[in-house]
């Protein structure tokens, strides 16, 4: 067995109650993260979660185990391996808001946002106009005609996180009361999930109102708008996006 390269290497484990788990992006990995973190004894409140994980302050990532103990936690029999997966739609619009709207002009970003951007704008990386950032179609017409290996890792699928690993629980983002309950028979402790890093979209069942349709209209212009997903979805092209993530939905309607 040759040494892991990503997803696998990205993902944690923890040594002293053989759990394994499958960071996919947007779906409440820094609080899972950071409850991992924790079972780990490190302490999340003066640390951020990526910094320690990261840096390698704490080795939990499986790129700092080697070949032969790659092999026995990727193939024990009692390890308990775990993933969350979200609408795959309602994640793409989530990262989206997060990080061409909302949080544009945060420069830890920018390594994901930029090289799409200059893609959109045609420009180079370093000329992008992020004031200007990109509207939510011209953001999904990227990744409709991108190669999904080629997609930064918040729009890739997250079936291709799955890779190389066989997980023995799969969990819906909306279920984490569940994951947290199958933890808590497994270790015989009890851990609170909280979500952080939500981008302020809500998924809301009724509306007083239709709202407004913002696919073609530009971050700067949505200032003030209380945004949802339903500010997103237009029928055909939420049906190609669909079709994209055909293997991410065949999981997830399965949860």
């Amino acid at each position: 067995m040759t040494r892991l390269t990503w997803p696998e290497n990205a993902n944690l484990y923890l040594p002293k109650y053989k759990i394994l788990y499958c960071p996919i992006a947007k779906n409440a990995c820094t609080s899972l993260k950071g409850l991992m973190l924790e079972l780990s004894g490190y302490d999340i409140e003066n640390n951020c979660v990526h910094s320690l994980l990261d840096s390698g302050e704490a080795k939990l990532q499986m790129r700092f185990y080697s070949e032969e103990q790659q092999r026995s936690i990727l193939y024990s029999s009692d390890a308990f391996r775990f993933a969350v997966f979200r609408e795959p739609v309602e994640r793409l619009i989530s990262a989206y808001v997060e990080k061409f709207v909302v949080n544009r002009f945060d420069k830890s970003q920018w390594v994901h946002t930029k090289p799409v951007m200059a893609f959109i704008q045609k420009v180079a990386v370093d000329e992008v106009d992020i004031q200007k950032s990109i509207t939510f179609r011209e953001f999904a017409h990227y990744i409709l005609r991108q190669k999904d290996s080629d997609l930064d890792t918040h729009w890739r699928s997250q079936s291709s996180y799955l890779r190389g690993v066989h997980y023995t629980h799969l969990y819906s983002i909306k279920n984490l009361a569940q994951l947290r309950l199958d933890l808590y028979r497994y270790i015989g402790q009890e851990r609170s999930i909280p979500h952080k890093n939500q981008a302020s979209t809500q998924a809301i069942e009724k509306l007083d109102s239709e709202p407004p349709l913002l696919l073609d209209r530009y971050p700067s212009s949505m200032e003030g708008l209380k945004l949802t997903k339903h500010n997103f979805l237009d029928d055909e092209l939420i049906a190609e996006l669909k079709r994209k993530y055909a293997i991410d939905y065949a999981i997830y309607d399965n949860l």
